[in-house]
């Protein structure tokens, strides 16, 4: 990130009357986070409606890129965006975990994965039908990202065997598509290790 965008960030999120962040606050006073939020705690309920009105309002969209079917916004934009919805929306989780999959899940999409991976998820994750993680927490690392014991070997066919176990996983429960980060070269440090896009349907996930 360059310092001519760290200074547009640190200037747009000093703004506190921001049209962005004020356009994004009033519009989620209106529309989300209106539920019983003890109720729904307790329950541990996700508000999948909510969820899909934020997709609807172009928020999921926010920073991808327009040739990936986004709306190609800069970082200092959906920060912005981000911040005003937090200050809109009682539902603090909902617009945390809008803020995970923006800029964990699909970011990552963008930037590093194959066209066709981005073909394949991209649109669900834009549009809501499809909920996106990025699984790189351990029970017995926690910020110790590097000392992760899951591992991924290599198979004949070209792909890789997963093994291991994670935690603190924003969307674990409901994702569709999981950014899991697995130790290729164990005893490589943070050189050892690689990111796999993990449907979450296939066996043993």
């Amino acid at each position: 990130m360059s310092d001519n965008t760290l200074l547009e960030v640190a200037k747009a999120m000093a703004d506190v009357d921001h049209p962005v962040k004020v356009a994004a606050s009033e519009w989620a006073r209106e529309n989300i986070g209106r539920r019983d939020l003890v109720e729904a705690d307790r329950e541990s309920l996700f508000s999948r409606d909510d969820w899909n009105k934020c997709a609807d309002h172009g928020v999921l969209a926010t920073m991808v890129p327009t040739a990936l079917g986004g709306a190609g916004s800069s970082l200092a934009t959906t920060l912005l965006t981000l911040e005003g919805l937090g200050h809109g929306c009682a539902d603090n989780g909902l617009t945390f975990a809008m803020a995970s999959q923006i800029l964990s899940t699909q970011l990552v999409l963008e930037r590093y994965c194959s066209p066709e991976q981005q073909q394949q998820w991209m649109p669900g994750l834009l549009d809501g039908s499809l909920i996106g993680a990025f699984a790189i927490t351990e029970p017995d690392s926690g910020s110790d990202a590097f000392s992760m014991s899951a591992t991924a070997e290599p198979l004949p066919d070209g792909g890789y065997l997963l093994n291991g176990h994670k935690a603190y996983i924003t969307f674990g429960p409901i994702c569709d598509v999981c950014i899991v980060f697995a130790s290729t070269r164990p005893g490589g440090g943070s050189w050892g290790i690689s990111a796999f896009l993990v449907p979450t349907d296939l066996p043993g996930v």
